[in-house]
């Protein structure tokens, strides 16, 4: 049940932050995201829900699982960090 919790998580907080960010709402800021890597983010953040859910066969009932509590937390700074990375490119095109 964690793990669909968490990929619940990943799936809609890519949307909460992408959609906004591609609709130009954050214009002002200087935040915009190009169609294309709008659409590469999309990409990123399913292949970061699957890679959250592989994590399931390192599982072990009695043992502490360090990557499965770690690997959320670091999946999501890298692709808040990409993401800003690709907003930047788009502002700069």
């Amino acid at each position: 049940m964690g793990k669909i919790k968490q990929n619940l998580f990943f799936a809609l907080f890519y949307n909460v932050v992408g959609i906004p960010v591609a609709a130009r709402v954050f214009m002002g800021l200087g935040i915009i995201l190009r169609p294309e890597l709008a659409g590469l983010a999309m990409a990123f953040s399913s292949v970061s829900v699957v890679a959250n859910s592989l994590l399931l066969k390192t599982f072990k009932p009695l043992a502490k699982n360090y990557l499965s509590r770690l690997a959320p937390v670091a999946m999501t700074a890298i692709f808040t960090l990409m993401f800003l990375g690709f907003a930047r490119i788009s502002a700069e095109l």
